[in-house]
């Protein structure tokens, strides 16, 4: 996974599980800037989430880019399972 994308990864509500969180140099998941993170997460409703989009959010000015963006997005979450 890389700077940019946002990821659902199934994990049944409750699951907990062991992460290893390998950060850029220039950003910090907890651990200071650069600095890999092991930890346990747990899953939700919706499974385990990873947004990794940047802040703030930035679509596109053109209409049809943007739409193109919120699909994938859409897709990449299962947001709306066929």
């Amino acid at each position: 996974m890389k700077f940019g994308d946002i990821k659902r990864i199934p994990l049944e509500e409750g699951q907990k599980v062991k992460v290893r969180i390998i950060p850029g140099r220039k950003f910090d998941v907890g651990n200071g800037r650069g600095r890999e993170l092991v930890t346990e997460v747990e899953g939700g409703v919706v499974g385990l989430l990873i947004d990794a989009r940047g802040r703030p959010l930035k679509l596109p000015e053109d209409d049809a880019k943007r739409k193109e963006t919120l699909v994938k997005w859409f897709e990449s979450v299962d947001m709306y399972p066929k």
